[in-house]
């Protein structure tokens, strides 16, 4: 990256800096390590103006590059119970006696022979995704000629997708006369999409994916949801989770959302600039809207929650005892929009979709015994509230 300023004391400021960066992950995780790749490049622009009244700036970004899903063969080797014998077997091939459709091993993993012709048969087979679920051919085994079957997951197509996410931030400032009380105003834009590996399809990923981001507002500064708290919100975000599963994932980074707000930065003359009292208002939306949550069905349901995530009022003070030693004080509080209510109870693993589970056989019994919708885990529409307090000392 580099910078072009342009600095007249007392009249104005310009600067600007173009910047890229590169990512090259050659081993990532969408089912297991090393079933995809991905090159991701993000090109972008940021410019500051600076004048005695008036202040602004902006970044704005773009990515490009692809993410290759490879073809795989998923078929490895397990231990499974096999006829009451612990067996190593084929994941992803079955056993079926034709000849006996009441035969209990008609359905398992079939035993894995190192070198057996059966073993060579499953090895050889077809490498393509039309195979799935298809008869690799017949083989003896305990005396009965049986089937082999690829599982219908067996094999996995590989396919492309393009990453076009962009993001755009910008701010602006007043001064007084006094130069001692500014009002700021910003607007932001990160782009959201669907996690593309849903399907076996090339695509295109809309959605923004950030790289060494640290944005927490400038001129209107964020304590709660841009800050180091990060507020959590539920999306499948590729790159960085799996293809497959019942659970969004957890996402605090900056993407598939929009903010504006305002701020007033007061920084009194008679204390020599050593009080900066700086409040902040942000409200957020989703830009891409996703399935509200039914808790009483324990599902998602069909219809799409709020894109009004909610509004934030934060608190920055500053005071310098004797400069550089600092106290500072910051008070973040969130509270809730209408998505969040949509959402309620969602889970975002397993082990919180269990407790749910666990809970909802307790309201369905008659005693409800142990249930309360107090324990429900993970999404509320609770407000929240973080302060951070202390001593700085710059040497």
């Amino acid at each position: 990256m580099w910078a072009w300023p342009v600095n007249n004391p007392g009249i104005c400021s310009l600067y600007f800096e173009p910047y890229w960066l590169f990512v090259d992950q050659p081993e990532q995780k969408i089912e297991f390590l090393g079933d995809a790749s991905a090159i991701l490049g993000t090109l972008g622009m940021s410019a500051d103006f600076g004048g005695k009244h008036f202040e602004c700036g902006f970044d704005t970004s773009m990515n490009f590059g692809h993410q290759n899903v490879k073809n795989w063969d998923k078929n490895s080797t397990r231990f499974t119970n096999f006829d009451g014998i612990n067996r190593i077997a084929n994941s992803k091939v079955t056993y079926n006696n034709p000849q006996d459709t009441t035969d209990p091993l008609n359905g398992k993993d079939f035993p894995f022979v190192a070198g057996s012709t059966s073993q060579t048969m499953i090895e050889q087979s077809p490498q393509s995704e039309n195979q799935n679920g298809k008869v690799i051919g017949t083989t003896t085994f305990n005396g009965n000629t049986v089937e082999l079957i690829n599982k219908s997951d067996r094999f996995k197509k590989g396919y492309e997708n393009k990453l076009r996410g962009w993001m755009f931030v910008t701010d602006g400032s007043w001064w007084n006369n006094q130069h001692d009380l500014q009002l700021a105003v910003t607007f932001g834009f990160a782009s959201g999409d669907n996690n593309p590996n849903l399907i076996d399809e090339d695509g295109i990923y809309s959605g923004f994916i950030g790289f060494q981001e640290l944005y927490s507002g400038r001129r209107v500064k964020s304590a709660y949801v841009l800050g180091s708290s990060r507020l959590r919100r539920p999306l499948s975000f590729p790159l960085s989770f799996p293809r497959k599963g019942k659970f969004a994932s957890a996402v605090g980074r900056f993407t598939n959302l929009i903010f504006t707000g305002g701020s007033i930065y007061w920084r009194p003359n008679s204390y020599e600039g050593k009080l900066k009292f700086h409040p902040n208002m942000i409200f957020y939306w989703d830009d891409l809207r996703t399935r509200a949550y039914d808790l009483e069905a324990g599902a998602e349901s069909n219809s799409f929650s709020s894109r009004f995530l909610g509004t934030e009022f934060s608190l920055f003070v500053d005071y310098y005892l004797k400069p550089p030693l600092r106290l500072f004080f910051v008070a973040g509080i969130f509270v809730p929009g209408a998505h969040f209510t949509d959402i309620q109870g969602k889970p975002i693993n397993a082990n919180q979709s269990k407790i749910i589970e666990e809970l909802l056989r307790r309201r369905d019994k008659e005693d409800r015994t142990g249930y309360s919708e107090e324990l429900i885990p993970n999404i509320s529409d609770d407000t929240g509230l973080i302060l951070n307090f202390g001593i700085e000392y710059k040497f």
